[in-house]
């Protein structure tokens, strides 16, 4: 269905009296005073003199069906594991910038910086969030950038955008435009303290391009933007081509200077990570990210590493984006009692996986919230048992006695110990053993998949399948294609998978789409795991709007240690670095941000540069 109305702009009434006078800034900032005042000239981990030039490649493990981001249909280029540290999406600009996929230096935490909008002003009960858009700011086919574009992008999100787009808007409770280059939003209270910042980074989509196209459906057909690159070639699940924009509108912009210095970027796809390895490898792609850490310690034992012409980096980076789990689908009800759940977690033998398969590349995961402060292993304390004790006829018992700490094998391949203590919590979620195989009281087996877009993670899940194999559990290990995986995590067609969490420094409203019961039901959530908790949903609420750093970290605190006791997930590993190798031609800035990593600040050795069509 196609959509063509036209937005209403609401003009200011000379006898209405301002609720407020807003107080116009250059940046928007969580905490403590932005780094950059209103005139800084460019981002200090940059080089704003970054020579421009050269066609950049890059090697993608994964595929695409779609050049729709928004909406829950379709499999997108920016889906693909890690294909947003290359630098380049398929995104329209925001307003502002500064933490999300459009993080420009990652040099601080919780602030944004104008982009579209030139100026906002956030009143002191953050109810009302008002923007100064540019005049200047255009679309690729040079149609100004109005208001009328950011409420018709606020209607389009709210009715056909992906989850975390429709959660986020309901928070809005109105959206307006005074003028033609200015918008109010006006946030349902208690407003968390994250929320403005998320709204300030929500698209701008072109008004006049979505009225004669489908917003609703997915599509490769190149969309409207409005950055420093437009998409020119794109061949279907195989490779998308972006070339600058030479009138760019924003390329001199502060929070632009050093960015996007290659006149083209071509991303190819490959559905197997050894063979995008090899298109590394053979010089067809530029740059590579590693995430095996058995290929970084072995795969480039090659000539041209040697002799200078590969470089390896690891690049520290403070706070990581996101840690790793193992998710039971609580939809099946073989993951319903949390014994059963328990007892599993116990047989995956993280300390031989990490030594025997990763090099001892990691570290496994202690919690949910370590860059919120929390690092479980003391025992409850006096606030947090008050908390939760409303809620202790569904929470274990051990969670008020003890500290948690991982069961595990010692990692020296034998699992009798940990065998002999999920057998019995088998049998008492209803469990039996009945020929060598677990079954329940109708006779069926216990039997599931692990779903997963690669064959590259068979090597580490089929040793778990074989610990399972033990106490008579059968797990199948079934590897999909990308697009179909993505399809199948959306719709929640799953019984375990890999997943991630992201480490959030200010945790807030997006717990909801994690943990919260809301979304355990909701197409395309990230509740992977189908969680439905009242005593997690008691915490992320409050979490959400609080604005009291103790009370929040309190309530994290305690978050933490439910999802920990009820073992909804396997909490597995996490690392410290970023890998990526890359052709010496290839240049980074001196000092990266402490915070994060992109290719879209590199550029080429102008004297190096390599020939590419």
């Amino acid at each position: 269905m196609l959509l063509s109305f036209t937005p209403l702009l609401v003009k200011a009434q000379a006898n209405d009296e301002a609720p407020y006078q807003p107080d116009w800034q250059h940046a928007l900032s969580i905490g403590d005073k932005p780094v950059y005042a209103q005139d800084f000239p460019h981002f200090k981990s940059i080089n704003p003199d970054a020579p421009k030039g050269g066609h950049v490649s890059y090697s993608i493990h994964g595929s695409f069906d779609s050049l729709n981001p928004y909406i829950i249909k379709g499999t997108p280029p920016s889906a693909a594991p890690s294909v947003y540290r290359y630098g380049m999406m398929e995104l329209n600009e925001p307003l502002m910038i500064g933490m999300n996929v459009y993080a420009p230096a990652q040099e601080e935490l919780g602030t944004l910086y104008g982009l579209i909008a030139h100026s906002v002003a956030l009143s002191k009960d953050k109810q009302t969030l008002e923007f100064r858009l540019r005049p200047e700011a255009r679309f690729h086919d040079q149609q100004p950038i109005t208001s009328k574009d950011v409420l018709y992008t606020f209607k389009l999100l709210k009715e056909h955008g992906a989850p975390q787009y429709q959660m986020l808007l309901e928070q809005v409770v109105k959206l307006e435009a005074p003028g033609p280059h200015h918008v109010r939003y006006t946030l349902k209270p208690p407003v968390s303290r994250t929320l403005p910042l998320h709204i300030a980074e929500l698209p701008v989509l072109p008004g006049h391009y979505w009225e004669k196209h489908d917003f609703s459906q997915s599509t490769l057909e190149p969309p409207l933007l409005s950055g420093p690159y437009r998409i020119t070639k794109v061949k279907p699940g195989t490779s998308v081509t972006f070339e600058r924009v030479n009138d760019y509108w924003g390329k001199d912009l502060p929070v632009n200077r050093g960015f996007y210095n290659f006149d083209k970027v071509t991303l190819n796809f490959f559905r197997d990570r050894r063979v995008a390895f090899e298109s590394f490898r053979s010089k067809d792609a530029d740059a590579f990210i590693e995430v095996e850490a058995k290929n970084w310690a072995k795969g480039y034992d090659l000539p041209a590493f040697h002799s200078g012409e590969m470089i390896k980096r690891e690049v520290p980076y403070t706070l990581p984006g996101r840690r790793l789990f193992y998710a039971f689908n609580q939809r099946n009800p073989l993951f319903k009692d949390r014994r059963t759940r328990q007892a599993i977690s116990m047989l995956f033998d993280w300390k031989w996986t990490n030594r025997i398969l990763f090099h001892s590349a990691y570290a496994r995961n202690q919690s949910f919230f370590p860059a919120a402060g929390s690092e479980p292993g003391g025992m409850i304390t006096a606030t947090e048992k008050k908390l939760l004790e409303p809620f202790s006829k569904s929470l274990p018992n051990d969670l008020f006695n003890k500290t948690f700490s991982h069961t595990e094998p010692k990692g020296d391949g034998s699992i009798d110990r940990e065998r002999r203590l999920a057998l019995p919590l088998l049998k008492q979620a209803g469990w039996k053993n009945h020929k060598g195989q677990l079954v329940n009281d109708k006779g069926e087996p216990f039997r599931f998949e692990f779903l997963h877009y690669s064959r590259v993670i068979e090597r580490f899940i089929m040793p778990f399948a074989k610990n399972l194999s033990t106490v008579g559990i059968q797990m199948d290990f079934k590897p999909i294609d990308m697009s179909q995986y993505q399809r199948r995590i959306k719709q929640h067609q799953f019984d375990m998978v890999l997943t991630s969490v992201p480490l959030m420094a200010f945790p807030d409203d997006r717990l909801f789409d994690y943990f919260h019961s809301e979304s355990a039901s909701r197409e395309g959530s990230h509740n992977l795991a189908g969680i439905q908790d009242p005593a997690v949903d008691k915490l992320v609420e409050t979490i959400a709007t609080s604005d009291d750093s103790d009370q929040i970290r309190t309530h994290i605190s305690a978050l933490d240690r439910v999802l920990l006791w009820q073992h909804y997930t396997i909490p597995t590993w996490h690392n410290s670095v970023i890998r990526v190798a890359h052709w010496k031609h290839l240049v980074p800035p001196a000092a990266p941000g402490r915070y994060g990593f992109r290719l879209n600040n590199w550029w080429y050795d102008p004297d190096s540069l390599p020939k590419r069509k």
